[in-house]
């Protein structure tokens, strides 16, 4: 007994249209429209959803497997330890409350909405901020101002190197923060000058 059943679908690909006083015909690898199993085996095997029609079946699994590995490696930043790639305590406690637990989220949340949360965190931590202490080739500043496409900084020998738009990519964001916000403040006299 062969490993294709009665009702199995699949997809052939036509290769060329031919148009002919006869009508017109469609060519395909195939000679014939019967089949042993070494030429389904050459065929994507389809299958029928619902409503959509044929569906590649190898596309459905390549897309449950990359699901698989997206769902996995959303549990692993979940679950492990900040030095095996996963989000640190007090990013998890901003995110999911005091305390969290792992049992808590899988419990109070879908995946969709930790993955909003998680990409939300993750754009945080990649968006340069005024008080960010950021490096450029070892050149460390603090970032007094940011406009549109253009980064201002201070350097601790008081410098002021500022970036534009291609530049902001060369610049490594250190993890330390400044509150210059409230010492800029204090310079305009109260008022917010950023």
């Amino acid at each position: 007994m062969g490993k294709y059943h009665k009702g199995d679908k699949f997809i052939i690909e036509i290769q060329e249209v031919i148009n002919s006083e006869n009508g017109t015909l469609y060519r395909s690898n195939f000679k014939t429209l019967v089949f042993d199993d070494y030429g389904l085996d050459s065929l994507h095997q389809a299958i029928t959803p619902a409503e959509d029609g044929l569906v590649d079946k190898a596309e459905v699994a390549e897309a449950y497997n990359k699901g698989l590995q997206d769902a996995w490696e959303l549990a692993r930043k979940i679950v492990l330890d900040v030095s095996k790639g996963g989000i640190p305590e007090r990013n998890m406690r901003s995110m999911f409350g005091e305390k969290w637990t792992v049992s808590d989220i899988l419990k109070n949340y879908t995946p969709q909405e930790v993955l909003a949360k998680l990409e939300a965190y993750e754009k945080e931590q990649n968006e340069i901020k005024v008080g960010d202490v950021v490096s450029n080739d070892g050149l460390k500043s603090v970032v007094v101002r940011v406009v549109e496409d253009k980064i201002y900084t201070v350097t601790s020998i008081g410098t002021t190197p500022s970036y534009a738009f291609d530049d902001i990519k060369k610049l490594k964001k250190t993890g330390k923060h400044i509150d210059i916000q409230n010492i800029l403040q204090q310079i305009g006299g109260g008022e917010n000058v950023i």
